[in-house]
C-alpha cells in the first residue's frame, strides 16, 4: 500500500487515549476538564432551547405536530435526537423509538398498534410524559420506569429526564452501560430500572471525593475516556458516489452519501422487515445498491453509532479517506439533488491511500465490511507504514465482545450453529484474545488481523511449560480436547490408566488426574491470569457422564466451592480463572435436546453462515455470497434455520474458492452428500433444492454429465436458483 498524497453513544475518542489503563486517581489528576468548557457551553446552550420550545407547563396540551418526526422543523423529537447531542447520542436505528412518527414513505402516522389512532397514541404518550415530569420533580426517578404509556420509547424517556434535570443523572441512556460502570465502582444497582439505575448511580459517582465539584456530564466524559465499557467498532467502506464523484462534497460537508433515494428516509420504517419489504417492491432483483440483499447493507447506516469508522472507497483497491462517525449519525437530506442518505462523518485522514492488492469484496457494493485484517493494512499505510503497535489493531467483531461478556457471567460457553460457520476457529481465536488480555489490551487484537501471529500465539499457549508426565504435571494454558461417544468421566476429570512398570514387570493401573482436573490444578496455581479449555463438538460426548459431579462446580457462583472426587478421595474445586468454551454443530443436534442441568450452566452464542466473507467473489458468473444466500434460503425454509450450509463450504482456508473447478468441487463432495443426508435420500427432494438438471428424478442418481463438467454445473445451479 502506498500513499498518493446506543448502546454506545459517547465518543470514546473525544478524550486523550493515554487515561486508559491508569488507576482512577491518577486519572483524574491528568484529566483536563478545562478542555470541557465548549461541550458545556454547547450542552447549555441546547438545553436553553429545548426549555424555551417545550417548557413543562405545555405539556398537558401540547400539540401532535409538535412533538412527532414529520411535523414541524423542531419537534421535540428532531430536537432530541438530532439537537442535543451533549447529552447523549440516541440516534440509530428506526424511528420506533419515538413511539409515533408522521410516515414519509406512505400516508398517516405510525403508532403502537394497540391504539386505535394517532390521536388516541398521542394522549396516551403526552399522558406519560406528564408522570414523566411529576415524577422527576419529587426525585422518584424509580417510578418514571414503570409509566406504561412510555414503555415503548426508554431511550426517549431517558434522554428527556437528563435534558431536564441535567445535575441529577448522567447523560447515559445505554443499560448495559449503567450496569457495566455500577461493576466498576461497586454500586448495587442489580434489579432496578434504567432511569432509577442511573439516579443511583449518579448520586454514588458525585458523592466520592474524587468527583467532588463535577457536573454529572463531566463525570460521564471523563469516565468513557478512562474505561470505555465497549471497544466495539462497525467499521464499513462506502462509496461516495460512482467513481467516488461525490467525495469532494463530502469531505467539505463532513458526511457520506449514499443512493436508492427512491426508498425515503431510513428512519421512517418501524422495522427492518418492512424496510426489506418496501426495497423489494421498489427495485425487485437489481437497483442502486445491487440487489435486493443489499437492502441489508443499506439498512446498516441506521445502525451506526458515534466512532464507527467509516472509510471512503473507490473501487476495489483505494481509500480516499477514514473518519468517525459523529454523534449526528444518519440523516436523511431531502434538500440535496441525489444520495440523501447520508451518515455524518469527522474526516481524520483524508490523504489518498492505494492498496497493493485489490481487496475482492468491495466490488461486491457500495456499502461493504471491512475485516480487521485489511482495516489495519490500511491504518498502516495512512501512517506511512509505521510501527503496528502505535498504529493499534482493530478490535473484534461484536460476536466476541458479546461472548466475553457471556463468559464473564457464567464462565462457559458454547459456540452453537450449522456445520462450515466457523465455529471451532472462532473458538481457538477467541481463546488466545482472552488469554492475551481481551478487551483489557489493545494488542491483545491483533489475532483478529494476524493470521500468523494468531497461530505462533495459539502454539505458545498451548504448549506445556513441562515435559514432566507425573500426575502432577501443569497445564498449558489453552488445553483442548474433542469430545466423542466414547470420551468418558476417567479422560476428563480422573480415572485409572495402564501404566508400564519397568521392563520386563508387566503393567499396573495407576489413578491418573484427567484433562479438566490438570487444568483446574494449574489455574489454581496461577490464580491471576485465566486458564481456557476449548472442547470441540462437545454435544458428541455424554456430557453428564463426563461431568460426573463437576456439573455442580463449575457454575459461577460455586467456583471455590469443594466436592471430594470419588476415587482418589482428594478435595476438588474448580477455580474462577477457568473458562469453558464449547463448539456445537446443531445439524447433529439441536441445543435443546441437552441435559437441561447443563443447557442451565452454559450460555450459548448462535453463530450462522455468513455471505458477507464471500461477497465480491464472481465464480463461473455467480457471486458466491448470492449463491450462499439463496441456496440457504431454500435449506432453511425446507429444514430449518439449524441446518444452513456455512459459508466455509465455499472457501479454501481462508480466503473464497476462486474456479469454477475449485466451486464444482465443493458442490459435488461436500454440499450434495449433505444435502442427501438432509433428505434421506429422496433425490425428487434434492431436485427442488439443487435443481432438475443436476439432479436425475427419473434414475434417482446425480446427472454426471452435468456434475462432471464444472462450467455446466455452475451454470446449472445459479439458474435454478434464480441468480
Amino acid at each position: 500500500m502506498h500513499a498518493t498524497g446506543d448502546d454506545r453513544q459517547e465518543s470514546v475518542d473525544a478524550a486523550p487515549d493515554y487515561l486508559r489503563r491508569l488507576d482512577l486517581v491518577e486519572a483524574i489528576e491528568r484529566f483536563d476538564r478545562d478542555s470541557l468548557k465548549e461541550t458545556l457551553e454547547a450542552a447549555g446552550e441546547q438545553r436553553r432551547r429545548i426549555l424555551e420550545l417545550f417548557p413543562v407547563e405545555v405539556w398537558p396540551t401540547l400539540p401532535l405536530e409538535r412533538y412527532a418526526l414529520g411535523g414541524a422543523e423542531d419537534t421535540y423529537c428532531r430536537l432530541l435526537e438530532f439537537g442535543s447531542p451533549s447529552f447523549g447520542g440516541i440516534g440509530g436505528g428506526s424511528a420506533m423509538k419515538h413511539m409515533i412518527f408522521k410516515r414519509q414513505n406512505g400516508p398517516g402516522w405510525y403508532f403502537p398498534p394497540e391504539y386505535e389512532n394517532e390521536h388516541e397514541a398521542w394522549e396516551a404518550v403526552r399522558a406519560g410524559y406528564v408522570k414523566l415530569f411529576a415524577a422527576a420533580d419529587r426525585d422518584e426517578f424509580e417510578q418514571i420506569d414503570d409509566i406504561a404509556e412510555l414503555s415503548k420509547g426508554k431511550v426517549l424517556r431517558s434522554k428527556t429526564a437528563v435534558v431536564y434535570h441535567p445535575d441529577r443523572l448522567l447523560p447515559i441512556h445505554s443499560e448495559t452501560h449503567l450496569d457495566y460502570w455500577g461493576e466498576v465502582f461497586g454500586v448495587d444497582i442489580a434489579g432496578l430500572g434504567p432511569l432509577a439505575k442511573n439516579r443511583a448511580l449518579t448520586d454514588a459517582l458525585l458523592a466520592r471525593t474524587e468527583f467532588g465539584g463535577w457536573s454529572p456530564l463531566e463525570v460521564s466524559r471523563f469516565i468513557y475516556s478512562w474505561s470505555p465499557p465497549d471497544t466495539r467498532r462497525n467499521t464499513l467502506k462506502i462509496s461516495p458516489g460512482a467513481n467516488a464523484e461525490l467525495w469532494d462534497e463530502c469531505r467539505r460537508g463532513g458526511y457520506i452519501a449514499v443512493g436508492a433515494d427512491d426508498i425515503g428516509n431510513l428512519q421512517d420504517f418501524p422495522d427492518k422487515d418492512s424496510f426489506r419489504q418496501r426495497y423489494a417492491e421498489l427495485y425487485g432483483s437489481s437497483g442502486p445498491v445491487d440487489g435486493v440483499r443489499r437492502a441489508n447493507d443499506l439498512w446498516k447506516l441506521t445502525q451506526l453509532s458515534e466512532g464507527d469508522v467509516i472509510l471512503a472507497g473507490r473501487g476495489a483497491d483505494e481509500v480516499l479517506g477514514i473518519g468517525r462517525v459523529t454523534s449526528q449519525g444518519y440523516e436523511w437530506r431531502p434538500d440535496r439533488e441525489t444520495h440523501r442518505h447520508t451518515v455524518s462523518v469527522r474526516w481524520d485522514h483524508t490523504d489518498p491511500l492505494v492498496m497493493d492488492q485489490p481487496i475482492r469484496a468491495w466490488a461486491a457494493g457500495s456499502i461493504v465490511d471491512v475485516k480487521p485484517a485489511d482495516y489495519h493494512a490500511i491504518l498502516l499505510g495512512a501512517h506511512g507504514g509505521g510501527d503496528e503497535e502505535s498504529v493499534g489493531y482493530s478490535p473484534p467483531d461484536p460476536v466476541h465482545l458479546e461472548a466475553q461478556r457471556l463468559l464473564d457471567r457464567s464462565r462457559q460457553l458454547i459456540f452453537y450453529g450449522p456445520p462450515g460457520t466457523g465455529k471451532t476457529y472462532r473458538a481457538r481465536r477467541h481463546a488466545v484474545w482472552l488469554l492475551d488480555g481481551g478487551p483489557d489490551e489493545p494488542l491483545a487484537n491483533r489475532v483478529w488481523a494476524d493470521h500468523g501471529y494468531f497461530l505462533d500465539r495459539e502454539r505458545e499457549l498451548s504448549s506445556s511449560p513441562t515435559a514432566d508426565r507425573t500426575p502432577t504435571r501443569t497445564a498449558p494454558r489453552l488445553t483442548k480436547v474433542t469430545f466423542h461417544p466414547t470420551y468418558g468421566y476417567e479422560d476428563f476429570v480422573e480415572g485409572f490408566r495402564p501404566v508400564v512398570e519397568g521392563e520386563g514387570d508387566g503393567l499396573r493401573l495407576s489413578l491418573e488426574p484427567g484433562v479438566f482436573t490438570q487444568v483446574c490444578r494449574a489455574a489454581a496455581a496461577d490464580p491471576g491470569r485465566p486458564y481456557v479449555l476449548l472442547v470441540d463438538e462437545i454435544n458428541r460426548g455424554n456430557m453428564p457422564k463426563i461431568f460426573g459431579e463437576l456439573i455442580t462446580l463449575i457454575e459461577a457462583d460455586k467456583r471455590g466451592m469443594t466436592v471430594t472426587l470419588p476415587q482418589s478421595r482428594e478435595l476438588f474445586s474448580v477455580p474462577r480463572n477457568v473458562l469453558i468454551i464449547g463448539t456445537m454443530n446443531t445439524a447433529d443436534r439441536s441445543i435443546h435436546l441437552m441435559d437441561a442441568a447443563l443447557r442451565r450452566r452454559f450460555a450459548f452464542r448462535e453463530l450462522l453462515p455468513d455471505p458477507g466473507l464471500l461477497d465480491g467473489t464472481q465464480v463461473g458468473g455467480v457471486d458466491l455470497g448470492e449463491l450462499l444466500e439463496a441456496l440457504n434460503a431454500r435449506i432453511a425454509a425446507e429444514f430449518g434455520r439449524e441446518k444452513q450450509v456455512g459459508h466455509s463450504v465455499l472457501m479454501n482456508g481462508h480466503d473464497p474458492i476462486k474456479s469454477a473447478q475449485a466451486l464444482a468441487d465443493a458442490i459435488r463432495f461436500e454440499l450434495m452428500p449433505l444435502l442427501q443426508e438432509y433428505c434421506y435420500g429422496d433425490y425428487r427432494h434434492l431436485a427442488n433444492l439443487v435443481g432438475d438438471v443436476i439432479v436425475d428424478t427419473e434414475r434417482l442418481v446425480p446427472n454426471d454429465e452435468v456434475i462432471d463438467d464444472p462450467d455446466e454445473l455452475v451454470v446449472a445451479l445459479k439458474t435454478h436458483l434464480g441468480l
